[in-house]
C-alpha cells in the first residue's frame, strides 16, 4: 500500500510504503514475522496478518502467540487479526508498525518492480 499525506498547520508531508505478509491459518506463526522483515528495507511499515479472532490466535498455541507479539515489538512489525474471517472479516491492530525512515533507492527500485505505469504516474504527480 502507497500512502501521501500533507497536513493542514505543519509544513511537510508524509509518504509511506507500507507491506502486508498474509497467511493462511497452518502458517500463521512466528516465521511470518520474519518474512515480514525483509520488506521493510523498502518499505516504512510491515504488517503480518493472521485470519483469528484475538481469542483464536491465544488460544490455539499460546507459546506461539507470545512468541508472535515479542518478535513483532522486537523488530517493529504490525500485528493484524482479522475476525469473523468467513462472515463479516474485521481487521483488529494488536500491533502497530514502527514507521521507518525511507531509503529511497531501495523504495524506488522496489515500486518500479511492483506498480504498473499508471500507478507510477500517479506517485510521480504527488511531488508537485
Amino acid at each position: 500500500m502507497v500512502s501521501y499525506k500533507k497536513f493542514t498547520c505543519t509544513i511537510g508531508n508524509e509518504f509511506d510504503v507500507t507491506t502486508f505478509e498474509v497467511k493462511r491459518p497452518n502458517s500463521s506463526n512466528v516465521l511470518a514475522v520474519f518474512e515480514a522483515l525483509p520488506h521493510t528495507s523498502a518499505a516504512t511499515k510491515g504488517y503480518v496478518v493472521f485470519p483469528f479472532s484475538e481469542s483464536e490466535f491465544e488460544s490455539q498455541n499460546p507459546a506461539q502467540a507470545e512468541r508472535v507479539r515479542d518478535e513483532c515489538s522486537r523488530h517493529g512489525i504490525g500485528l493484524i487479526l482479522i475476525e469473523n474471517i468467513n462472515q463479516d472479516p474485521s481487521p483488529k491492530h494488536l500491533i502497530k508498525a514502527r514507521r521507518r525512515e525511507i531509503d529511497h533507492e531501495k523504495t524506488s527500485a522496489f515500486l518500479d518492480a511492483v506498480l504498473s505505469n499508471n500507478l507510477k504516474s500517479t506517485i510521480s504527480k504527488w511531488k508537485g
